[in-house]
């Protein structure tokens, strides 16, 4: 008995084909003389049979007797080559080289050394949020508005409410409160013109004060005494009211400057940080 070369399924002696796929086997006399007459027509090939006892699938034999299995894909020379060149270069190039042994030294520096302590660093990031408003009036016989509320961003603390991060017993200075979210500025870009909204709460503009632009647009930031459509809720916000004729479109945008700052550190068990 043997097996397919091809499915691994189990075949008899004699057998000239296999009858689970079809393939055909080369352990009959007939390919046997087909296997002699491919080596004696061209020189350095390989002919197969196969073997004697039932294999994993792929595995054949040679005419020398050795198994070897066909279906397992060769190495990738190329790839092995581009991987050798790039290490050669690492290692022989002397800029790539001192880069190279520079970071892992650095890092096994700073990994290893147990008297940097607790370390606190801080990560900056300044951003700009804009959202773009489009309006359209399908309406072709009368003068549509549009009101929009956007919410005046607030500046951020590391710990809630206005009291210090951390508060010792021994005399130590407390330890402010930490801005981790640095709203610096709030603007409105509506029919041509820039407007900066102000930071403050107690900057109010009212209905009445609204800004005016070209095309009679209103832009006011009320505050949050009153009641009803023209006045925040929840907190500061910007109100836009655009006034489009039949058939007009506009955009504008709404735009929010921030700075973030973000803590990590680490400290030892006993420190107790």
């Amino acid at each position: 008995m043997g097996s397919c070369p091809y499915c691994a399924a189990t075949t008899l002696d004699g057998d000239t084909i296999c009858y689970s796929c079809g393939r055909v086997l080369a352990n009959s006399s007939i390919m046997e003389h087909r296997i002699h007459l491919q080596k004696d027509r061209h020189s350095n090939v390989s002919a197969y049979r196969m073997t004697s006892a039932p294999k994993r699938r792929g595995m054949v034999q040679n005419d020398r007797g050795r198994t070897k299995n066909i279906l397992k894909g060769r190495k990738n020379r190329f790839r092995s080559l581009i991987m050798l060149g790039l290490v050669a270069f690492i290692m022989l190039s002397p800029q790539a080289r001192e880069m190279t042994i520079g970071k892992i030294g650095d890092v096994k520096e700073f990994i290893m050394n147990p008297t940097l302590g607790y370390l606190v660093y801080d990560i900056e990031a300044d951003y700009t949020l804009n959202r773009i408003i489009t309006l359209e009036n399908q309406d072709l016989d009368t003068t549509e508005y549009y009101n929009e509320t956007f919410p005046i961003s607030q500046d951020i603390y590391a710990l809630e409410g206005t009291g210090p991060i951390y508060t010792y017993t021994d005399g130590t200075p407390d330890t402010p409160n930490q801005k981790i979210q640095d709203v610096l500025a709030t603007e409105i870009r509506i029919d041509g013109q820039s407007i900066n909204v102000p930071l403050e709460r107690s900057a109010i503009r009212s209905y009445a004060e609204a800004i005016t632009t070209p095309s009679g647009h209103k832009i006011w930031w009320p505050g949050t005494s009153g009641s009803g459509n023209m006045f925040c809720t929840g907190g500061p916000c910007v109100k836009v009211t655009a006034f489009l004729g039949p058939g007009q479109s506009m955009s504008y945008e709404y735009l929010v400057t921030i700075s973030t700052k973000s803590y990590t550190w680490w400290s030892d068990v006993n420190e107790g940080v």
